[in-house]
């Protein structure tokens, strides 16, 4: 499934987007890879680490031996099936490296060592889920803006009638001097919602 030549395609990838390899710099570890590639990876690893950027073909089989074929451009099909694919090569390669020093703890009747590294080797995963895609759906996400938009009274009717009500989910900062309020005395807020 993840013979050399899968993993140099990915290297290829990699070499075309610069993007996506420090999007996956987090689940990518040469380890991960056979021996034949391996040196490759270690080497465009340690090129990153040193300019901040990635070798080009010609340095890598120069330098390594190691013939990555090359990709002219990633469109969107290429980068959407490679950042499903390329999180799933890293958390089985990383299972089934765990798999192997759990076997010796087995052995040893050692299973909190054995469990530790388990749930360590489901670490090497992404986390797509944080945050909001702003291009998907924006319709829907406006509107679920606005349905709880100034619901929940802060308490004070003073507040409520020169701030307005506050959203679930707010953060709100009042500054002000003290008794502003009562006298009318601008107050000033910060309001960071919840999105």
């Amino acid at each position: 499934m993840y013979n050399a030549q899968t993993q140099t395609l990915y290297l290829s990838v990699f070499l075309a987007e610069h993007e996506l390899y420090t999007k996956m710099k987090r689940v990518h570890k040469a380890d991960h890879y056979s021996p034949t590639v391996k040196k490759a990876v270690k080497y465009i690893d340690e090129y990153y680490d040193e300019y901040s950027s990635l070798p080009d073909h010609a340095m890598v089989l120069a330098k390594t031996g190691v013939e990555i074929p090359k990709i002219d451009s990633i469109d969107h099909g290429i980068e959407s099936w490679f950042t499903a694919e390329y999180p799933k090569f890293s958390l089985h390669k990383s299972l089934e490296l765990a798999l192997y020093k759990a076997d010796e703890e087995v052995q040893n009747e050692n299973y909190d060592a054995m469990e530790h590294i388990i749930n360590s080797a489901y670490d090497v995963r992404l986390a797509f889920d944080y945050g909001i895609v702003y291009d998907e759906d924006p319709a829907q996400r406006l509107k679920d803006i606005s349905e709880l938009f100034g619901n929940i009274s802060t308490g004070y009717q003073g507040i409520d009638g020169t701030v307005g009500k506050v959203n679930r989910g707010d953060l709100i900062i009042y500054a002000g001097p003290s008794g502003c309020v009562t006298y009318d005395t601008p107050v000033k807020v910060i309001r960071l919602p919840k999105i």
